[in-house]
């Protein structure tokens, strides 16, 4: 995070860098992969959610957001589960 920067205006200003989703979806997961390392797993999941959103098939998405929602604890471990369930029916 920015200093200065709030964390709401920080994930403002990360989601208006990033190109649109369906044009480059590999820069949203990357960008997603440098926030689970940065320990922000939250706002990681909210950008995997949304390449998720895009291309339902993205397994690369789905196995990141299967890390984030472990990540946030035991209370997001169910949705970590339906995400991988989803992925693996997919595959």
């Amino acid at each position: 995070m920015t200093i200065g920067v709030g964390p709401s205006q920080a994930a403002l200003a990360l989601y208006k860098s990033l190109p649109p989703v369906q044009q480059a979806p590999q820069q949203w997961l990357d960008a997603a992969k440098r926030l689970i390392d940065a320990g922000d797993s939250r706002r990681a999941k909210l950008l995997l959610e949304t390449v998720l959103q895009a291309d339902q098939g993205n397994g690369q998405a789905s196995a990141l957001l299967v890390a984030a929602c472990l990540r946030l604890g035991p209370k997001a471990w169910p949705e970590a589960l339906a995400v991988a369930r989803c992925a693996a029916s997919m595959h």
